[in-house]
């Protein structure tokens, strides 16, 4: 018999991470890298790595999106997005 908390954890959600929603937002690493004056290889690494954007890029990510008229919240850009 299973518990109410276990049915919780037998769900299957995708989690996109802040990198792959940023970099799908911008249309590309080489876009996003561009967009925000960084190296490509540096946002790459933050999609092959854990998914994290570094917090010293957050706020210039951020104002860049919605100058662009993107939608993207800071959380999302903390915690990811649920699926």
């Amino acid at each position: 018999m299973l518990h109410l908390w276990q049915y919780r954890t037998m769900e299957t959600t995708t989690k996109q991470t802040p990198a792959q929603i940023a970099i799908a937002l911008f249309g590309g690493v080489r876009a996003l890298a561009r967009s925000i004056h960084r190296d490509a290889a540096s946002v790459s690494k933050w999609q092959k790595g854990d998914g994290t954007i570094p917090t010293s890029i957050q706020r210039k990510l951020l104002t860049t999106a919605w100058d662009r008229g993107l939608e993207l919240s800071a959380h999302e850009i903390i915690f990811g997005r649920e699926e």
